[in-house]
């Protein structure tokens, strides 16, 4: 079943820290070796045990994936 970015963050009482297009999510990843479909997935960011999931956010926005769900206190580094 497919969900527009827009839906899912009303779904899951989310806000957008910046929101170009309202693009159908297809995937939903939250291991980021697993990706197949940047243009329809949705990253969530978890912290793991060692290991946070925004160390991961990087990479998968150079490997074209531009939806992601993560913490509130999340601040983008350049």
């Amino acid at each position: 079943m497919s969900y527009s970015i827009s839906d899912i963050a009303k779904i899951i009482n989310g806000s957008f820290l910046q929101h170009v297009e309202d693009t159908i999510i297809d995937t939903l990843l939250t291991d980021s070796r697993k990706l197949l479909l940047p243009n329809s997935s949705l990253f969530f960011a978890m912290a793991g045990e060692g290991r946070s999931g925004n160390s991961f956010i990087k990479s998968l926005y150079e490997k074209g994936v531009r939806n992601f769900v993560v913490e509130k206190d999340f601040r983008y580094a350049k």
